[in-house]
Order: structure tokens, then sequence, then C-alpha cells
């Protein structure tokens, strides 16, 4: 009755939500079920790199991996809401749409897993300056680990990886720092 728009418009919905719902739901479940390991994590590496014995972090509780996976939930659900829109409405091209998508997640999962690794190494004070004047390195980070979540079996170890990446790159921020 419609006629071939409907068609191609329903294949181009429908492969657009597929796509999405990878990039949508891999990170944040990844990241709760691996969320209370995340901060051993943390002090491992960072006892490791910085050579000490003991040091003593700034309390956080286990769940903050648990809570990062929650809020790259909330926050990706929000962004795939406003890409649908987008996608629906002005932009047509698909691979266009599904690049903001992969960016907008990509930020924030490298705030999340940021989150994670500062709030061990920082008084609560200091996340949020250090952040802002560590914005593209930590904007980077998060694209390479929207990029390891996207490949497939190393995607499986992907909280662990960027967990640790995240900490060698926030130690070296924090040493040019003190320097």
């Amino acid at each position: 009755i419609l006629g071939s728009w409907y068609d191609s418009f329903m294949n181009m919905v429908w492969s657009f939500l597929i796509s999405s719902l990878f990039f949508f739901l891999y990170p944040p479940t990844c990241t709760l079920v691996s969320g209370l390991f995340l901060d051993k994590i943390v002090e491992k590496v960072y006892l490791q790199v910085n050579k000490k014995n003991s040091i003593s972090f700034f309390n956080s509780s286990y769940f903050s991996g648990i809570m990062a996976g929650f809020k790259i939930l909330i926050f990706s659900t929000f962004i795939f809401i406003f890409i649908l829109l987008l996608k629906i409405f002005f932009i047509s091209n698909i691979y266009i749409v599904l690049a903001i998508q992969f960016l907008a997640t990509s930020y924030i999962i490298g705030k999340e897993y940021y989150e994670i690794v500062a709030i061990k190494l920082f008084p609560k004070n200091e996340l949020k300056t250090f952040k802002q004047d560590n914005f593209l390195p930590i904007f980077f980070i998060g694209v390479i680990s929207n990029l390891i979540f996207l490949i497939p079996i190393l995607n499986l170890i992907a909280p662990i990886k960027i967990t640790v990446l995240m900490t060698l790159k926030i130690n070296s921020l924090k040493r040019k720092l003190e320097s």
C-alpha cells in the first residue's frame, strides 16, 4: 500500500537500530559486569608503575565501576534517543549519524573511566580541574576505548584494558603536572 518508500525507510531504520544498539549497550554492560574489580586494577597498576609498595589512595567505594556502568548506560540512552531523532528528522546519512554517536559515546566512556581512576588518585576538589585541563587526552582515550569495545574478542576484556590504559595516562599526566 505504501510502496517502496516504506520498505526502504524500514530497512534504513532497522539497520540503524541494530548497529546503534551495539554502540549503545555493550560498553555499559561490560562496565557493569566488571565494575567491582576496576578499583583494584587501578591500585595495582598505579603501584606497579610507580614502583611503590604502599601509597594511600583516596577513599572510594568498590562500586565506582558499577556506578560508572550505570552512568554510561543513562548517558548513552540520552545520546541514542537524540541520535535517533537526528536520524529521523535531520540527517539521512547513516555514517554521519553513527560517527556522531561514536564520538559522543567515546566522550562518555572516557569521562566515566577517568572518574574511576581519578577518584582513587586525587582529592574530590581536584577532579574537575584536572579533567578540564586534560580534556583532549581523556577524550582520545575515550575514542580508543570505544574502538576497543568494537573489536571482537578484545571487547571481552575491554573494561580491564581501558582501566589500565586510563590509569597509565592519568599517571603520566599527573607526573607532568608535578614536575
